[in-house]
């Protein structure tokens, strides 16, 4: 009896493992995504309009993405 509890103590540990493994590889995933999108959403505005109005956007654009990581 007290192997088969122990069994399942060790299967419900690998579980929760691997479930925290999934959420972190879709964090990362995500935060490298969004990465890309915004080097990319500011090398747009610097080829569309001037450095400077990029120089006043992109502190905006950085402070409000941080907000949701």
């Amino acid at each position: 009896m007290l192997i088969i509890i122990i069994i399942i103590i060790i299967i419900i540990i690998i579980i929760i493992i691997m479930v925290y493994f999934v959420y972190y590889q879709a964090a990362i995933v995500f935060d490298v995504s969004m990465g890309c999108i915004l080097s990319y959403s500011l090398f747009l505005c610097t080829t569309m309009n001037s450095a400077l109005t990029t120089r006043y956007v992109e502190p905006y654009i950085i402070r409000t993405c941080h907000l949701f990581v």
